[in-house]
């Protein structure tokens, strides 16, 4: 039994430690001095994507001079790994297993490092606005190391900095020491090996504490030596401004190669590049402390404040969020943000925010904005399925109580979306449903109605194989009646729109013409001339109905006009009933077939493939109170 256990125990023990992720493809390098083996990884459990960081054991013993350089450089990785793992924010990178011991490796576990600072910045992947963004998020997790953790990097260089899906993040501590130790820092091995801090990145104060003396010996215990302090946050700032100048200037400051003297003659025209970039003389000292340094000029642009205040949404006060979404959309209209960003920052926290029925009206148009300013792949990926479901919930609605504002603020800005949204599929399955919904006479927002009106007719204008419901032109006519006052546009779109309806629906919707025209109350403004055109429209349905349907169907209809006591009721039934008897009568031969064919007219449009009616379009005009077709 005993055995058993022993083995059992002893197989955990030697089993892989990270036998539980699925090694990926890529490899790359990276950390200060090029350390660190880092690999795709995935969690087999979860699915997570990981990379896994590991430092060879082989590989340091031959880049050190002697066994103790070796054990400090393990050292090193191994507190840097444990403070690392310790530390929590938003631009650290998270370690998800931590430092597992081997023979041959030192392995840790971490998020998806999607790739390095120095490579993305050779390669010339980032804006400048991307650059001083991600420097402003560096600032904040240095200052959040300082005064959370109480520990000093010593040399902060964009080797330390890597890039999680666009997000810049700090992730080699392997020369950091605790603020409380500072000043008594000490090292026994020259600036040219792996053990020591980076030159190039290091304050004066902390090169002239690690400085070798005249004798050689690298016993750099600095206590004797009051004046050479190094202090937290000074140093890191001076390590901080030539990283922040490099990264927007492309050009390395310093470039002593590990040679303390050269470094030390580089130092005044290094100083000179400085002050383009901030103001007065940052690297001597007294220094700024970090967050003084933000608020000097790369930092205080408009586009960069609002980017950044983005990040501490959450925190805000209700009227301080309001003013900020108000600066994003003005931003978003004077193009001041640049698209990853936009897709980054901007689209994710205002579909959260949509979600929430009370912040829907201000986070929706900044969406539109941005559907609006972004690439179409870009809108493809990001946002066309958030305004599928958006446009599709409207479109479904039994009520307007609660959409009646989004549905608006699509309406207003829906040129954005005809043009994302602009195939014969798209049209039918989700441009046409939502526009239909909002031509509700229920609606009281007479503004939707009006504008989803427009846009009917401009659709059915614009042609293709459209697929409008046959209720559509009884609700345009219901509308009609509701709001005489302003039918112009509304009949436009009934025109256009009776081109793609059945034939059923156009028999119905010639007994609602005559039932409306015949109740029409003429107290109302306007009424004079919605008469006036739905006898036009009845009259141009009427010659594409059959002989037929006008014997058995039409002439009965509209005969009780004839004593109608409003004489252009009575006119218009009298001069029809006499046409259609004539044609009825006559000898042809046409057949007696539905000859379903809407004559000829002036106004050209794209031909709407229906079976029934012929494709051209027309206009209606009244001259002396009688309906005519031209």
């Amino acid at each position: 039994m005993f055995s058993k256990v022993k083995n059992s125990l002893a197989s955990v023990l030697t089993q892989d430690p990270i036998g539980d992720y699925r090694v990926g493809a890529r490899k790359f390098r990276g950390g200060k001095n090029n350390l660190l083996h880092i690999q795709d990884a995935v969690e087999v459990s979860s699915g997570r994507l990981v990379s896994i960081v590991s430092l060879d054991i082989k590989e340091i013993v031959d880049r050190c001079v002697t066994a103790a350089e070796v054990e400090e450089v393990v050292h090193n990785f191994k507190n840097g790994v444990t403070l690392l793992t310790r530390l929590r924010h938003p631009n650290i990178l998270q370690v998800v297993k931590p430092l597992v011991e081997g023979k041959k490796h030192l392995r840790f576990v971490t998020e998806r490092i999607t790739s390095l600072l120095p490579f993305e910045l050779s390669n010339g992947n980032f804006s400048q606005q991307e650059k001083i963004l991600g420097l402003l998020r560096c600032a904040n997790a240095i200052h959040f190391i300082h005064e959370r953790a109480g520990y000093l990097l010593c040399d902060f260089s964009p080797q330390a900095i890597c890039v999680v899906e666009g997000e810049w993040k700090i992730f080699d501590f392997s020369h950091a020491i605790l603020g409380t130790e500072s000043t008594k820092l000490k090292f026994s091995y020259p600036f040219s090996g792996i053990a020591s801090p980076v030159l190039d990145y290091c304050s004066t104060e902390v090169i002239k504490a690690l400085k070798p003396n005249e004798d050689n010996h690298f016993d750099l215990f600095i206590s004797n030596l009051p004046t050479l302090i190094v202090r937290i946050p000074d140093s890191d700032v001076f390590s901080f401004i030539l990283v922040s100048v490099e990264v927007l200037s492309g050009e390395k400051l310093f470039d002593s190669g590990d040679n303390i003297d050269l470094h030390d003659r580089q130092y005044a025209a290094v100083e000179e590049k400085v002050s383009k970039w901030f103001s007065g003389r940052p690297l001597s000292e007294p220094r700024p402390s970090l967050l003084s340094l933000l608020n000097d000029r790369i930092f205080t642009t408009e586009d960069i404040l609002i980017l950044g205040s983005l990040y501490q949404y959450d925190t805000l006060e209700d009227n301080e969020r309001f003013s900020l979404l108000k600066r994003v959309y003005d931003g978003l209209g004077n193009s001041l943000f640049v698209e990853v960003l936009i897709l980054r920052l901007i689209i994710p926290l205002m579909s959260r925010e949509s979600s929430q029925e009370d912040r829907l009206r201000y986070a929706l148009p900044i969406l539109l904005r941005c559907s609006q300013t972004i690439s179409e792949n870009a809108f493809s990926i990001h946002l066309r399925d958030y305004f599928i479901t958006l446009l599709a919930a409207i479109s479904k609605a039994e009520s307007f109580d609660r959409c009646g504002v989004p549905a608006e603020l699509v309406l207003e800005n829906f040129e954005v979306l005809k043009k994302r949204f602009n195939t014969d599929s798209d049209r039918n399955t989700i441009i046409i449903p939502f526009l239909e919904r909002c031509v509700d006479p229920t609606i009281r927002r007479k503004k939707i109605i009006q504008m989803s009106i427009n846009y009917i007719s401009q659709e059915a204008k614009k042609g293709g194989t459209l697929n409008f419901s046959d209720s559509l032109p009884e609700r345009l006519i219901e509308v009609s009646i509701d709001e005489p006052q302003d039918i112009t546009s509304l009949f436009l779109c009934l025109e256009r729109v009776v081109s793609y309806v059945s034939l059923t629906a156009l028999y119905s919707l010639e007994s609602r013409l005559v039932y409306h025209a015949s109740n029409l109350s003429f107290d109302v403004n306007g009424a004079r001339d919605t008469l006036s055109r739905f006898l036009a429209l009845l009259e141009h349905l009427y010659g594409g109905f059959s002989r037929e349907h006008k014997a058995t169907r039409s002439i009965p209809l509209i005969s009780h006009l004839l004593i109608s006591n409003v004489t252009e009721l009575s006119l218009f039934s009298r001069r029809t009933i006499q046409k259609m008897v004539l044609e009825v009568t006559e000898v042809s031969d046409m057949g007696n077939g539905d000859q379903h064919c809407l004559p000829t007219t002036l106004e050209k449009a794209p031909p709407p493939p229906h079976p029934h009616l012929r494709t051209d379009f027309f206009s209606l005009h009244t001259t002396n109170s009688h309906p005519t077709i031209s």
